[in-house]
C-alpha cells in the first residue's frame, strides 16, 4: 500500500473516531438529561423534590417581581407523625405520607407546584395567589385531610391532621427568606395546638371572608355529591 493510501486510511479512521466521540457525547447528554429529570421527583410520593421546588420557586419569584403579581407558599407538616411511626411502624408511616401527598396534589391547581420537602413536610407553591387565596386553599386542604380516614392503609384505621404556615412573597425577597417566613408560620401553627393554618397578619386578609368562601364551597360540593347519588 502506498504512502498516500496509508494517509487516506488514517484520515478516514480519524473521522470515524471523531464521529463516534460525537455520538457518545450526545448519548451522554441525553443520559444526563434523563437522570436530571428523574431527580426532580420524590421517590416515595412522585411529587416534586427539593431540587425541583427550588428551581420552580426561583422562576416564580422572578415572574412575581417582574409582573408584580402575588405569590404564596404553604409550608405543611403532618401532625404527630412520629407517633404514627412509633405506633404502626415506618412502612405504614410511608403509606400515610403517600396518602397525604395524594390529597394535597388533588387540591393543587395546574399552575401550582407541590413538593415533598423532606420527611413529613411538604411545600405548596401557589403562583398568582395572594394571602386570602392561599389561606382559603390551605384551609380547604387541611379540613379535607382532617375528615379523611385512611382505612386503606394496610387495613388500619388511621386519621391524621396537618399544620400549615403561609407566607406571601415580598418584592425582591430571596427564596431563602421567603421559605423561612413560611416555616416560621408553620412553627407558630404547631405551637398554637396543631391542625391549623398560621400566617403573618395582613390588612388585606379578611378571615371571615375566607371562611365564608370555604363554607360556600363545602355546600356546593355537598350538593354535587347528593345529585350524583
Amino acid at each position: 500500500m502506498s504512502l498516500k493510501n496509508n494517509h487516506l486510511s488514517a484520515t478516514e479512521d480519524q473521522k470515524n473516531l471523531i464521529r463516534r466521540i460525537e455520538e457518545l457525547e450526545r448519548e451522554n447528554t441525553e443520559l444526563l438529561l434523563t437522570v436530571g429529570s428523574l431527580k426532580r421527583a420524590d421517590d416515595l410520593t412522585g411529587l416534586a423534590n427539593q431540587h425541583r421546588m427550588y428551581e420552580f420557586l426561583t422562576q416564580e419569584i422572578h415572574r412575581a417581581d417582574r409582573y408584580r403579581s402575588p405569590l404564596s407558599v404553604c409550608f405543611i407538616d403532618i401532625d404527630y407523625f412520629k407517633q404514627v411511626n412509633n405506633d404502626f411502624g415506618h412502612q405504614i408511616g410511608s403509606e400515610v405520607i403517600k396518602k397525604v401527598a395524594h390529597s394535597l396534589k388533588n387540591e393543587a391547581r395546574k399552575l401550582d407546584l407541590v413538593a415533598r420537602f423532606g420527611g413529613d413536610e411538604f411545600i405548596w407553591v401557589l403562583p398568582q395567589t395572594d394571602l386570602l387565596g392561599s389561606y382559603t386553599a390551605a384551609e380547604r386542604f387541611r379540613k379535607k385531610l382532617e375528615a379523611l380516614e385512611l382505612h386503606e392503609v394496610a387495613g388500619l384505621h388511621i386519621q391524621v391532621t396537618a399544620s400549615v404556615g403561609i407566607a406571601v412573597h415580598q418584592p425582591k425577597e430571596s427564596k431563602v427568606s421567603f421559605l423561612e417566613r413560611a416555616d416560621k408560620m408553620l412553627r407558630k401553627a404547631k405551637l398554637k395546638g396543631k391542625n391549623q393554618t398560621a400566617f403573618t397578619e395582613a390588612k388585606n386578609l379578611n378571615i371571615e371572608e375566607a371562611n365564608n368562601l370555604l363554607f360556600t364551597k363545602n355546600i356546593e360540593n355537598t350538593n354535587k355529591e347528593r345529585k350524583q347519588l
